[in-house]
């Protein structure tokens, strides 16, 4: 993987991230396959440059500490298709300035602000 890149782009057709992958790697920008299923603990933890993630709609599982210590991270978009989410994946996000999800998953975010969430129906 070429460290320098500003973007990430998973393969189609990946439907699980392996724990760590992707951690410390300095890139703004990360593009799901819409077949994901499952990432996996600390895969995106201290992406000192991410700024926004989009989760993709078909995602079930996202493992611990995901987004932990991403800096610069302000939007997350994360789909009511999400079941299970580790509750300190955005631990350290101190820029966070809106995170898009349900009732249900917003509430094992105790540190996120409310003013910060907007619920999906």
């Amino acid at each position: 993987m070429d460290k320098g890149k500003k973007e990430i782009i998973i393969k189609e057709g990946t439907v699980s991230i392996a724990d760590s992958v992707f951690s410390e790697v300095a890139f703004e920008k990360v593009i799901f396959p819409k077949e994901l299923k499952y990432i996996g603990d600390f895969a995106f933890a201290f992406c000192k440059n991410l700024r926004r993630v989009e989760l993709p709609q078909n995602l079930i599982s996202v493992g611990d500490y995901e987004f932990q210590f991403c800096d610069k991270l302000e939007y997350i978009y994360i789909p009511e298709s999400v079941k299970e989410i580790g509750e300190m994946s955005f631990v350290g996000c101190d820029r966070l300035k809106e995170v898009v999800m349900t009732k249900e998953v917003a509430d094992k975010f105790w540190y996120i602000s409310n003013e910060k969430v907007r619920y999906i129906d």
